[in-house]
């Protein structure tokens, strides 16, 4: 997968499971017991990762790590489809999930209680890795009228699951541009699949997706209809004077979205941080301890 930090795969499932251990579900049991060889045995431990929606990057990510925890380390595990980010750090936030994925401006958010979507509450959370980049995707549908953001004025565009990294992203993209996304669009709500279908069967103009690369249903919609990449990246220092230092300009690779009978294009994109989150718990558990100890990762 082009764009995804790549560690070894068992290296990250033990440390995150090593911290959950950490913060325990009601009823959940408390730090695992060691084993004859003195390291900490997680068999039966039920670990619940919440992810994102279908078609996305992270309910992969997550599906992988969930069957991985199982047959190495005998874990009850389990990934969760959700809407993805803020919906994430909110299931943290309320004990309802162990592991989370999301990006990096929400899960700042989410530290400082800032923005309605958590009510002013901070959610008491620690980033355990950086997973991988996502890359801000603005696809608009050729012959719409849609070169730039501005053009995104009037027409039918999706900004993302509610709930989701990619809504909190393209309301920002937008405010950057002086685009009011509750007044200035004909906005709909949805996921990366819906909204693919959506420009596909021309019922959107265009939309917002921001995820790892490649996404498949960006493949898929790029094999057979004709699109336009919007570029987006006079945004980046607006955003970051206002929200914070999370945001960068990357290029989207060739070839990782070539379309048929075509040549090979690269896109500017906006691009975050996906990082991996735990809720926090007072000192350290004997299995944070030895998993930092034998990986040196941070905990």
């Amino acid at each position: 997968m082009n764009g995804v930090r790549r560690v070894p795969a068992l290296a990250i499932a033990i440390v995150l499971l090593a911290a959950a251990c950490q913060a325990p579900r009601a009823g959940s049991g408390g730090t695992p017991a060691a084993s004859a060889t003195g390291a900490p045995d997680f068999t039966g431990r039920s670990l619940n990762i919440v992810t994102g929606g279908t078609g996305g990057v992270y309910i992969v990510y997550g599906a992988g790590l969930a069957d991985l925890l199982h047959k190495k380390l005998n874990v009850n595990s389990s990934a969760e489809s959700t809407a993805a980010s803020v919906a994430n750090m909110q299931l943290i936030r309320d004990g309802k999930a162990d592991l989370a994925f999301t990006l990096a401006d929400t899960a700042y958010d989410a530290a400082q209680g800032r923005t309605a979507a958590f009510e002013g509450k901070k959610v008491d959370a620690k980033a355990l890795a950086v997973l991988y980049t996502n890359f801000t995707h603005v696809i608009a549908k050729d012959g719409a009228g849609i070169k730039t953001v501005a053009d995104l004025k009037g027409k039918r565009v999706s900004v993302g699951a509610a709930n989701s990294g990619t809504e909190v992203l393209a309301n920002r993209i937008l405010e950057a541009y002086g685009i009011d996304p509750g007044k200035d669009i004909n906005r709909e709500r949805l996921g990366v699949a819906d909204s693919a279908n959506g420009l596909r069967d021309g019922k959107l103009d265009a939309f917002f997706w921001s995820g790892g690369l490649p996404t498949s249903q960006i493949t898929d919609l790029v094999s057979g209809t004709k699109i336009v990449f919007v570029d987006h990246t006079d945004s980046i220092k607006k955003m970051s004077d206002k929200y914070g230092p999370f945001y960068f300009n990357a290029k989207i690779p060739k070839n990782t979205y070539k379309r048929r009978r075509s040549k090979a294009r690269r896109w500017s994109s906006t691009t975050v941080r996906s990082t991996s989150i735990s809720r926090r718990a007072s000192g350290r558990s004997r299995c944070a301890r030895s998993a930092r100890s034998r990986w040196a990762w941070p905990c």
